[in-house]
């Protein structure tokens, strides 16, 4: 499996040598970077988007990963999904909402971290395109600079 790493130009980050590869119609990029650390721990970090809205608008692809997480790490808009889809799951909300307490995103990047780094198979789902409108660049070099292996759904 390739693993999502390094910078991203669409957030103002750099990648280095990228490479394309197609199989079975999902592209995946495979980057090298120089923020690699240690990779010995077996968790992996999905960040999945969880579409407009209603559980039966998901991706099969997303709803599979959602099924087998250990951990669901959501937002605001996808607490329903997570609770439908991995009832056996932990579940960890760390919404943003205006006005209303929010987790603050480098609490959540440390979360990320940290259940990848114990081994777990962690869903950080997201509400919509899980890179439009949030901070998916954040939790992607927090992962990649502790060497978890992370993919965007």
């Amino acid at each position: 499996m390739s693993q999502l790493c390094g910078r991203l130009p669409a957030f103002g980050l750099h990648l280095r040598k990228p490479q394309l590869t197609t199989h079975k119609r999902v592209a995946t990029v495979r980057v090298h970077s120089e923020h690699r650390t240690n990779t010995q721990h077996n968790g992996k970090v999905w960040l999945v988007g969880a579409g407009p809205g209603p559980p039966d608008l998901l991706t099969l692809r997303a709803a599979r990963l959602i099924e087998k997480a250990e951990v669901v790490v959501y937002d605001d808009l996808v607490a329903e999904v997570a609770a439908e889809l991995a009832p056996e799951a932990e579940h960890i909300y760390v919404g943003k909402r205006g006005g209303k307490k929010s987790t603050p995103q480098a609490d959540i990047d440390r979360l990320l971290v940290e259940l990848c780094s114990q081994g777990k198979q962690v869903v950080r789902l997201k509400g919509g395109c899980c890179s439009v409108f949030s901070r998916v660049h954040s939790e992607l070099q927090a992962l990649c600079d502790a060497g978890c292996e992370s993919r965007v759904f």
